[in-house]
């Protein structure tokens, strides 16, 4: 066993610090995430309380310097004035700098076709909103099922909104519409769809949740969360090119793997870097306080193959502490941090394996990786993804979250007691992570 400092023996914290959770009640999707006047406005389903969902939804509000330390402010929308829930959207900025949120406004009586509705700000501190009207002109075509979750763009001098969607038939799809002057707004069909009964390269379900429109590069990224009607899945991906506002697809891609990733909402950082934020489900506190979590803040960017690769925000990095390196050929359990950020380095040829463990000797997480294939075992759950020769794993926590070039993953995991990790086959860089 390597000696580590006091910080290093603390147990790990039954809240996560890095990732965001609501003082109280029930949280779920992200929305909105913002730079506005030198800070980050997080927008966020929400329920308080209570920790358990119901569909009389608020926007919830919290602001950050740095997308990991966050303070929680009022809601700025809640039920009534004709919404039984103010449930996903969007919020733009126009070339005047006013804001404006495209919200789903839903009727308890049926939960599955929304209303798009407008809010604005009463002032530059964004901590009040007035709701606006429904938006004319909006509507979900005759054949959908589901129809919420806009999501609004730049589209050249104008703007485009995508909705979330899916056919009857079991074809799911993003329905578009375009505006001059994010008022009057005109539909333009479906941006992008897809049956469910194709099972090429992905499996992309029966409805698309929250459809989010990046541009990376000289291509387009429609990301999108897989939806069964009331089954969700994960996080996948088109690439394409927009041409002439129409969407010419050249790849389906997934990228999250596991249970917890959902209902990714894009954002630009101060720095103008494109990014996804999640929710990050089953995170719950054990005596019932508070249910949800936010992921950290990932940056994305396209391989030459157009592959789509999220790694965490540089400013996970930037509270890192100097590096315990280890390199072994066999398993010796090193103390790990309770926030800890780990470059897990594969071998060649040979199947790695990267364990951690409470004090008691309980298995946290255990991985091993083999031909390219990597398996995750987390309290006798067992999931598989595609590997990649370096792995980072950021620890806060009851959060696991896990990068590659083949996706990402993340899981809730056991809190009680010191953690120690170790390797075989492999080697691994240990920082710990400063809370503040």
């Amino acid at each position: 066993m390597i000696e580590s400092d006091q910080a290093v023996q603390q147990a790990p914290p039954t809240r996560p610090v890095l990732h965001f959770t609501a003082v109280s009640g029930w949280i779920n999707d992200p929305i909105g995430l913002t730079y506005h006047d030198g800070r980050y406005h997080l927008f966020f389903q929400y329920i308080h309380g209570q920790a358990a969902w119901s569909p009389e939804c608020c926007w919830g509000h919290a602001v950050s310097d740095d997308l990991l330390t966050w303070t929680e402010h009022d809601p700025i929308l809640e039920p009534g004035d004709g919404d039984g829930g103010c449930w996903s959207g969007s919020l733009v900025v126009d070339n005047q700098g006013r804001a404006t949120i495209f919200y789903t406004s839903v009727q308890l009586d049926d939960l599955n076709i929304g209303q798009i509705r407008t809010a604005q700000p009463d002032d530059e501190t964004w901590n009040t909103w007035r709701k606006g009207g429904f938006v004319e002109g909006i509507v979900p075509t005759s054949d959908a099922g589901i129809f919420r979750d806009p999501q609004v763009s730049r589209d050249g001098d104008g703007w485009r909104m995508l909705v979330g969607s899916g056919r009857n038939d079991g074809t799911a799809t993003a329905l578009a519409y375009t505006s001059a002057d994010l008022i009057a707004w005109t539909f333009r069909g479906e941006f992008a769809s897809r049956s469910s009964a194709q099972q090429d390269q992905v499996w992309t379900g029966k409805v698309w949740e929250c459809p989010q429109l990046v541009p990376l590069g000289s291509k387009h990224v429609l990301l999108f969360s897989v939806w069964e009607p009331w089954i969700p899945y994960y996080e996948a991906y088109a690439v394409g090119s927009l041409i002439n506002g129409e969407f010419k697809i050249d790849k389906w891609g997934r990228l999250t793997y596991g249970d917890s990733y959902y209902a990714g909402a894009i954002f630009a950082d101060a720095a103008g870097r494109p990014g996804l934020i999640y929710w990050l489900r089953e995170v719950t506190d054990s005596q019932g306080r508070w249910t949800g979590a936010h992921s950290l803040p990932h940056v994305l960017r396209l391989d030459e193959n157009n592959q789509l690769i999220a790694e965490p925000h540089p400013n996970v990095a930037q509270r890192r502490r100097p590096a315990t390196k280890i390199s072994i050929d066999h398993e010796q359990p090193v103390a790990l941090p309770p926030i800890a950020d780990v470059e897990w380095n594969l071998g060649r040829g040979r199947p790695a394996s990267l364990t951690v463990r409470s004090a008691n000797g309980t298995q946290v997480v255990r991985m091993i990786t083999n031909d390219g294939a990597l398996k995750i075992e987390i309290a006798g759950k067992i999931w598989t993804m595609p590997s990649s020769a370096a792995l980072r794993l950021v620890f806060d926590g009851p959060v696991v979250e896990l990068f590659s070039t083949a996706g990402v993953f993340s899981a809730p995991i056991a809190v009680a007691g010191h953690r120690a990790i170790s390797l075989t086959n492999s080697s691994c860089s240990i920082y710990e992570l400063e809370s503040t």
